[in-house]
């Protein structure tokens, strides 16, 4: 009895320092991996200096599925994604919503540029409908960005669309690939805002164009009716005005 609890005793303490063991193994495993949280960057966007501006609703921006995950993907070489250890820090969707606002609220010079919904009383000038189809990279890939826009006038009427393929080089670094992601996205505000900008002119063009001449009011010239009774004067021109009666 006394040799099966010593042996008891003995096979329990090993398997506790088992349990040890291998906790200490995975938290060093761990530690070889730690997490880093990266933010997609606005440039050298500062806040517009005028008080109004254009009227430039994102009315909205659909982004590819595989985007909404929150750690950073990676492109490998046969096309495939896989998971990094690298993660985003918040939504990566409102991220990279708010990059784009600064950068043409930025370019375009204006406090009234808005995404989503427009608020009471707001009246675009130029709507834009946005899909990033692509955005990634890889340690052996290059940062890849494809997008399309359509942009519609104030009456809601397709004034433009563009599909977009924009690279980006890297160091390969998971830091320097999201350095080059923020790159794309600034390349292509800066392609909005230029078509944008186009887009209004043409509508304003049009809208020139479009406004009616007034029209000038017809003098109709009433026949005289003779009063009965009452002779009708007739003028006679020679040099002078003679009336006769």
């Amino acid at each position: 009895m006394r040799f099966d609890n010593g042996f008891s005793m003995k096979r329990t303490y090993r398997t506790a320092l088992g349990a040890v063991a291998l906790s200490m193994v995975l938290s060093g495993c761990a530690s070889l991996y730690p997490t880093h949280y990266y933010q997609l960057g606005s440039g050298a966007a500062t806040a517009p200096t005028a008080k109004a501006g254009m009227a430039v609703q994102i009315r909205s921006v659909d982004i590819a599925d595989y985007l909404s995950r929150s750690t950073l993907m990676q492109r490998q070489t046969d096309g495939s994604l896989s998971s990094s250890h690298a993660r985003w820090a918040g939504s990566f969707s409102k991220d990279l919503q708010q990059v784009l606002l600064r950068q043409l609220a930025w370019r375009l010079d204006s406090n009234r540029v808005i995404i989503g919904d427009a608020p009471e009383g707001y009246k675009p000038e130029i709507v834009v409908d946005l899909d990033i189809l692509r955005l990634d990279s890889g340690p052996e890939q290059p940062a890849i960005l494809d997008a399309r826009w359509h942009l519609l006038d104030g009456d809601v009427r397709l004034s433009g669309s563009r599909l977009v393929h924009l690279q980006q080089t890297h160091d390969g670094s998971e830091a320097d690939q999201v350095k080059a992601q923020s790159v794309l996205l600034q390349q292509l505000a800066k392609q909005m805002a230029m078509a944008v900008s186009t887009a209004r002119q043409a509508a304003l063009k049009v809208k020139k164009t479009a406004v009616p001449k007034p029209i000038k009011p017809q003098v109709t010239q009433e026949a005289e009716i003779p009063v009965q009774g009452v002779p009708q004067v007739m003028p006679i021109r020679t040099g002078a005005e003679v009336y006769r009666f």
